[in-house]
């Protein structure tokens, strides 16, 4: 899209403390990369002269440490970074997406093996970074948030239209 390149070309062009960040599940909706997509996404960051990397989203740590690197660059005046951050999507993307741009075999595997949040919990319980106890524990508090969340929204009132116009841009 237009505005993204110009975005990168800007952020470049000013030494910006900009981080774009692509996360790729393989397909616009249902249709494939590997269709719709000409070149290399990381090759575009790198022809704007940004500090471009590819990632496996389905590691976190991986995606952290590269994180960390580029907004630590980033603050630290090294100007703007791509993170590439390819993965794959469990589920569809809308409620009832049956999925069906993708084959059985290519939906088993990635709900069995592919799973960022099964990969996760596999990695830190075998490491002994956390006990599968100390995982539940976190889950069933964001679940609980969640909820609490979720009462709170629909026992809320509707904005007024004074508040559609509202921190729209950072106040400086």
């Amino acid at each position: 899209q237009g505005s993204i390149s110009e975005s990168m070309n800007m952020a470049t062009v000013l030494k910006l403390p900009a981080i774009f960040v692509c996360e790729d599940n393989g397909y616009a909706e249902s249709t494939a990369r590997e269709y719709a997509v000409g070149g290399s996404i990381l090759d575009r960051g790198k022809a704007f002269g940004l500090d471009s990397h590819e990632v496996d989203g389905d590691n976190f740590f991986e995606v952290y440490d590269t994180a960390k690197q580029v907004i630590d660059n980033a603050r630290n005046g090294k100007g703007p970074a791509l993170l590439h951050i390819k993965t794959s999507k469990v589920y569809g993307h809308f409620e009832g997406d049956a999925i069906s741009y993708r084959t059985k075999e290519e939906n088993e595997r990635i709900k069995n093996d592919e799973d960022p949040l099964k990969i996760f919990k596999k990695k830190v319980t075998e490491s002994g970074l956390l006990e599968l106890s100390q995982l539940e524990t976190l889950e069933n508090e964001a679940k609980e948030k969640v909820k609490i969340a979720i009462e709170k929204s629909k026992k809320a009132e509707f904005p007024s239209e004074k508040d559609l116009l509202t921190d729209v841009y950072i106040k400086y």
